[in-house]
């Protein structure tokens, strides 16, 4: 079964719609929270309190949790569907396989998010960041292989792989960006699907 052109656009769009929710979930937090300093999973979390989770020893409290776990499930699911999509567009070479198996890879995990931090920290945090290792190569293949959305690929893989850096080391500094870091990140991936599958659909279309 083919995937129309706009519910694969589409899907990268959904898979971005979860920062149009995000500052709703912000407002109601009854703990302070800050987008820069803390992940976007702390909303997530079921209780409240201090030591919700392993590294959280400060306070969380979201009332929104239900909602904003529910669009990390269908923020991976509208992922998968973007997915097939690019594949669809695009010249199946083994290169290209290799790229929408690590996009799968990156959606899977991503939809382990669902699992709240304070529910079992390992089983929320071990795939995601899997995910986030698997997605930067796959964009890189993608740059590889195309004619057309290959510098957008190759700018998005390095973009990424310096904040994965950068991940890296906060962890050994002071550097209390963390949140900031992974929203950049996610929203240069979703910027990328929309992107891709748009240049693909046009170029389909000539």
């Amino acid at each position: 079964m083919r995937i129309p052109s706009f519910i694969g656009i589409g899907s990268w769009v959904i898979a971005a719609a979860y920062f149009l929710y995000e500052p709703l979930a912000i407002a109601a937090s009854q703990a302070t929270y800050s987008a820069i300093q803390q992940p976007m999973s702390d909303l997530g979390v079921t209780e409240c309190g201090i030591n919700t989770y392993p590294w959280a020893n400060y306070d969380i409290c979201s009332p929104h949790a239900a909602i904003v776990n529910g669009l990390f499930l269908l923020t991976a699911i509208a992922i998968s569907v973007g997915t097939f999509y690019l594949y669809q567009a695009s010249q199946k070479s083994q290169t290209i396989k290799v790229a929408v198996g690590l996009l799968l890879v990156f959606s899977i995990g991503n939809g382990f998010s669902v699992i709240p931090a304070n529910v079992h920290f390992d089983w929320h945090t071990v795939p995601a960041l899997i995910a986030m290792v698997a997605v930067i190569p796959a964009i890189g293949l993608f740059g590889l292989n195309m004619r057309k959305g290959k510098w957008l690929s190759y700018i998005c893989c390095f973009l990424t792989l310096l904040i994965f850096v950068g991940f890296i080391l906060i962890v050994f500094f002071p550097l209390e960006i963390g949140g900031l870091l992974q929203r950049v990140f996610y929203g240069i991936i979703y910027s990328w699907g929309i992107g891709m599958s748009l240049v693909l659909t046009n170029d389909r279309t000539k």
